[in-house]
């Protein structure tokens, strides 16, 4: 279920997953499903979705390490 998507440079999708843990999910590239999620605008809350995405490692400046956000690949609504 869709908690929110937030951000202002790069957007954090935020899905409650079935066992009710939150993940969230870095929206860097169009994907499939992304139109439907803009079309949504600000009214995602609630919405029940699927989701796919793939592991990406990238260098945090501000951490100083390399740290794996999961990078949305595909959303079915």
């Amino acid at each position: 279920t869709l908690k929110k998507v937030s951000g202002q440079d790069l957007y954090v999708v935020e899905i409650k997953d079935t066992d009710g843990k939150t993940q969230k999910f870095v929206w860097l590239t169009n994907f499939e499903g992304s139109d439907r999620l803009i079309n949504l605008g600000n009214d995602v809350t609630g919405t029940k979705v699927g989701v796919s995405y793939t592991n990406l490692e990238y260098f945090s400046p501000k951490l100083k390490e390399y740290i794996v956000r999961k990078k949305i690949s595909r959303l079915e609504l």
